[in-house]
């Protein structure tokens, strides 16, 4: 099975069993930035992370251009995702931390290549350190896929190297995400799609 093949399973996978992360979107304006919930340290484990489950590879888009990490921000400062999530989330960056503290004494972004793969394999070794993983690699795929109005998936890059075709209606800053909850509020019930 060649790469393609296996993300566009295990995405599918993931997002199926992921619904309530799917949506850990941000909707509103291109320019706006969410206050940064992980500490630099924390960010470096969430990256070196990254970086070992999605290598940069010719022909693939990267994390980066994928937008990976200012979706995880994302995600971290939605008041719509359940609290303790978002906090396990940032709980696995200090425990990928005091990993590294118990083996080597040092705090993971202060060592060496080589001692934080290390810890990147001790980690996966625990129930918590698999289960973390999987959180950081279902908010990855949904960079992937979700639409570039989401501030992810730039232009399109993830869609193109999954040769995807988006659904439709494809969401628009009218029903995006945060609009819609919004719009809930009001009690309307929708019965064609012009209403949206």
């Amino acid at each position: 099975m060649n790469r393609r093949v296996f993300i566009k399973r295990i995405a599918a996978t993931g997002i199926l069993l992921q619904i309530p992360w799917w949506v850990s979107c941000d909707s509103s304006s291109t320019t706006e930035i969410h206050n940064e919930i992980l500490k630099p340290h924390q960010k470096e484990i969430v990256e070196y992370y990254l970086s070992r489950f999605f290598p940069d590879v010719p022909g693939s888009p990267s994390v980066k251009e994928l937008n990976t990490y200012r979706h995880i921000n994302t995600f971290l400062n939605d008041s719509n995702i359940d609290p303790d999530e978002q906090e396990y989330f940032i709980n696995g960056t200090k425990w990928i931390n005091e990993t590294a503290m118990e083996i080597f004494g040092q705090n993971f972004h202060e060592l060496k290549k080589n001692q934080q793969q290390k810890v990147f394999f001790k980690t996966l070794d625990t129930s918590w350190g698999t289960s973390w993983s999987s959180k950081l690699l279902t908010l990855t795929f949904e960079s992937l896929l979700l639409d570039p109005l989401y501030h992810v998936n730039t232009n399109e890059k993830g869609w193109k190297w999954l040769h995807h075709t988006p659904g439709t209606p494809r969401p628009s800053n009218k029903n995006s995400y945060l609009k819609l909850l919004a719009r809930k509020k009001e009690e309307i019930i929708i019965t064609d799609l012009s209403q949206l």
